[in-house]
């Protein structure tokens, strides 16, 4: 743990001079205030409008998922080829601490834009999620954790792919994966989003508010795909952490 930690804080010190930092405070402020100025202008409803909010969230989120990973890659990279992170005492924990470093720059930012979102947004709408303030702030914390953690798969993915390959690997994949997560809010993904990992975030915040709002139908499908999502998610980080020990620093392209 103890390496870990230090690992966690050599990450912090390493970014001081990149814009990853400054990106995960801008973004979500930007995303929270341009929605809530063109949601004055929309002729939605209220719910509606709160649904296509956490729907262009889950949407873009593989997308930065993709650049970030590339971002850290590239950082490592251009550093010495990876060499600082293959030839630190027990490995692991600088890959580790890497990915964690991404993963807790993003939960800072998914709460950060719903609830700058929620704090703009009009105390009670005709939604029974949103009759009070407490029933409101309950529906943002689940929300944030289900953008959240539906994502935790992409960012192993992603680090290991930018890492093992080259940065752009990871980020066409992230575009194509922010593509076909917009392509499954439709119904195309009808049945075989809870399989498809790019999807899980936008999806997941649209049962959950459904759920939330006593559509009993779906309990049984938001169930099933938290539970593959954690599966898949395990069986990334197991895979992460036996590839981080056996991995020389080759890439795909060399």
């Amino acid at each position: 743990m103890r390496r870990l930690a230090r690992s966690l804080l050599a990450e912090f010190q390493k970014t001081r001079r990149l814009p990853v930092r400054i990106m995960h405070l801008v973004i979500p402020v930007g995303a929270a205030g341009l929605f809530l100025l063109y949601a004055r202008y929309t002729p939605w409803n209220e719910y509606e409008k709160v649904a296509a909010y956490f729907q262009i969230l889950g949407a873009g989120y593989p997308f930065l998922i993709g650049l970030f990973c590339a971002m850290a890659s590239e950082q490592e990279q251009t550093a010495g080829g990876c060499q600082e992170m293959l030839a630190a005492p027990g490995r692991i924990s600088a890959f580790w601490g890497k990915l964690l470093f991404l993963i807790l720059l993003g939960f800072c930012a998914v709460c950060l834009a719903v609830f700058l979102f929620g704090m703009g947004y009009p105390e009670k709408t005709e939604s029974a999620i949103f009759q009070d303030h407490h029933k409101a702030f309950l529906f943002y914390a689940k929300a944030s954790l289900a953008l959240w953690g539906s994502s935790l798969f992409l960012y192993i993915l992603h680090l290991f792919l930018a890492l093992r390959f080259d940065k752009s690997v990871s980020m066409v994949l992230g575009v194509v994966e922010s593509l076909i997560s917009a392509l499954f809010l439709t119904g195309m993904g009808e049945g075989i989003w809870i399989f498809v990992p790019a999807s899980w975030a936008s999806r997941l915040v649209t049962v959950l508010a459904l759920v939330e709002s006593g559509t009993d139908f779906l309990k049984e499908e938001f169930q099933m795909a938290i539970g593959i999502c954690a599966l898949l998610t395990v069986a990334g980080a197991s895979g992460f952490s036996i590839w981080c020990c056996r991995w020389e620093g080759k890439r795909g392209n060399d």
